[in-house]
């Protein structure tokens, strides 16, 4: 057994010797158990295999706490995620910024073990589209902002998209993916929506449950599917649970 800084453990050599279901116990000294994970299920061949990401919150670089570097390190090394982004409010994030995370993605990608995406939220009010998240494949894309009012003199005006339409048309050359939130300003997915970019709707984070966006899209002749992610601003990335604040869901 090995120990991380912090506490978390992560114990080598662990295997599944055959095909089926397991269920992982932790007992104490005195024989009693004191914790059950989740239900595993190994399989010998399958198209499919699960990975756990967090893929949407923010650290202290934009509206949240500690480093970007610290977020990312807690999803690999505390929340044992797969996968992980960093989605700041695109009027915060100056051009410096946007060049730190992409190296910081760049950088702590490991192909196989821990996937770091590059993106940030991209935040017009509901009334010209709403929330969405924006993540690309690859490092080095330009960051298309609804709004640059905290970062006026710290970014330039030519990538900016006033509405969710002119979103969708910037980025549809592009690897990217886009899925639709509900946070400080809930998306309105009949007001724009990209089949190719957009092909899925954000039901739950630590801001709640959110059914009706998928009602929403379906109202609009949509065919979507439904994620979660935590949206946690405690520097907590894959491991958000309600604290003070607003935020009083447990993280997707």
């Amino acid at each position: 057994m090995s120990e991380s800084e912090g506490g978390a453990f992560r114990i080598e050599g662990l295997k599944v010797e055959a095909p089926g279901d397991l269920i992982v116990e932790m007992i104490d000294e005195a024989g009693e158990v004191v914790a059950t994970s989740n239900r595993l299920r190994s399989a010998i061949e399958t198209p499919f295999r699960h990975f756990w990401s967090d893929m949407h919150g923010q650290s202290g670089a934009t509206i949240g706490t500690n480093t970007a570097r610290q977020y990312f390190e807690f999803g690999r090394d505390k929340a044992f995620i797969d996968i992980c982004g960093h989605q700041g409010n695109d009027f915060q994030i100056t051009d410096a910024f946007w060049a730190e995370l992409n190296a910081l993605t760049a950088e702590l990608n490991q192909p196989g073990r821990y996937l770091t995406v590059p993106g940030y939220e991209w935040s017009g009010n509901t009334s010209v589209g709403g929330d969405h998240n924006v993540w690309f494949r690859n490092e080095g894309r330009p960051i298309y902002r609804a709004q640059r009012s905290l970062v006026m003199g710290e970014s330039t005006d030519e990538n900016t998209c006033i509405d969710a339409h002119q979103l969708f048309e910037r980025l549809k050359n592009e690897d990217a993916l886009i899925v639709a939130h509900v946070g400080g300003r809930y998306a309105d997915v009949s007001f724009a929506h990209d089949a190719n970019l957009e092909p899925s709707v954000e039901v739950h984070s630590s801001w709640g449950t959110f059914d009706w966006i998928f009602d929403d899209a379906h109202q609009a002749g949509y065919r979507v599917g439904i994620v979660a992610a935590s949206d946690g601003h405690k520097g907590r990335i894959g491991a958000s649970y309600p604290g003070s604040g607003k935020f009083g869901s447990l993280g997707g």
